[in-house]
């Protein structure tokens, strides 16, 4: 079976993101706090170092190639947002002849994308359009599998459907409607008949947490699961900066006028390719006065008394917890 990084990076990941910086885990004892601030620094630290060490030596990523699946192929295989995987685990990287083993599927040239390889070993993306009874391999949601991943399989999802999604969308050309072919020189397609390059798209999406002294504000979706709150987001329109999207999006959603926007951190998020772009801002007034249409309540939560928040691999969390851990530490220090 292939293995992918290091033994324990998955372990590492799972350590910083039990919620030490979480308030549910804070401590009357300001000893016992500050031992969980500089474990919490520590290990942040090491998970940095180890993955960029991890990274290089990962998916070594190449150009498209036209190449057929062989059984000595790895792949991804994917049927809208659900992600095979071995016994429901988060092993969703399978050697194909195993997979043949257990199913009789045939992948038409349109349905694979040659992703790169790992340790020398060619890995490929592949759209199931049959149906597959469940046995040894168990499908999965993408969103579960990107919970349990480390940060190298995560990422490697996360192209993997992406390029899939494009690959499969843009068969013909938005132009003369005629077929297109994969360039070999750069991950993109050209028309068979105008000759137009189409390349994979991105939508680049803002989120931001507002900032108050010891409170910070949070909303919740409709479509949210009962009792969870989160950041706000949404998409940067044509012509508007990263700032500019953010000031609207916040005064669109929630009513208030916020300062001193700094960035933060980007995630990739493969629904359907989307990257978002963390940002940090500062409350500067205004009441709440939601939109009632994205958003049905949105609240200042004391960061002590926080609500059901969402999980540690999103960068929603990342925000949040960050912000939370540096006043306990700036409280700590006092």
């Amino acid at each position: 079976m292939l293995k992918i990084g290091k033994k324990g990076i998955g372990v590492l990941f799972s350590l910083s993101c039990i919620g030490i910086s979480s308030p549910i885990c804070c401590h009357t004892n300001p000893i016992v706090n500050l031992f969980f601030f500089f474990f919490r620094t520590f290990m942040s630290t090491v998970n940095t170092l180890t993955h960029h060490n991890v990274v290089k030596k990962s998916l070594q990523i190449s150009m498209p190639s036209s190449e057929m699946v062989t059984n000595d192929d790895y792949v991804l295989l994917f049927t809208d947002n659900k992600i095979l995987t071995k016994d429901g685990t988060n092993i969703c990287i399978l050697p194909l002849k195993e997979v043949y083993a257990n199913y009789m599927c045939n992948f038409d040239e349109q349905d694979y994308f040659y992703l790169g390889e790992i340790n020398s070993k060619k890995i490929y993306s592949v759209f199931i359009n049959c149906d597959l009874h469940e046995g040894l391999f168990v499908f999965q949601s993408v969103r579960d599998v990107l919970k349990i991943s480390d940060l190298e399989t995560a990422q490697i999802v996360s192209r993997a459907k992406q390029l899939l999604h494009w690959h499969r969308a843009s068969r013909y050309s938005g132009c003369c409607g005629k077929p297109t072919k994969l360039c070999h020189d750069e991950t993109a397609k050209v028309c068979s008949g105008c000759e137009k390059i189409a390349y994979p798209s991105i939508s680049p999406v803002i989120i931001v947490l507002i900032e108050d002294g010891k409170r910070i504000l949070l909303a919740r979706s409709p479509h949210f699961a009962k009792g969870m709150y989160s950041t706000l987001a949404g998409f940067i329109e044509s012509g508007e900066t990263c700032e500019e999207a953010i000031r609207r999006e916040v005064r669109e959603e929630v009513g208030v006028e916020i300062k001193d926007i700094t960035y933060f951190g980007s995630q990739s998020w493969p629904f359907p390719s989307s990257l978002m772009l963390g940002f940090r801002a500062k409350y500067e007034g205004g009441n709440i006065q939601i939109d009632n249409k994205e958003i049905e309540d949105a609240q200042w939560f004391d960061i002590s008394k926080l609500p059901q928040l969402p999980h540690e691999c999103s960068i929603a969390r990342h925000l949040i917890d960050d912000y939370v851990s540096k006043n306990q530490s700036e409280s700590l220090m006092k």
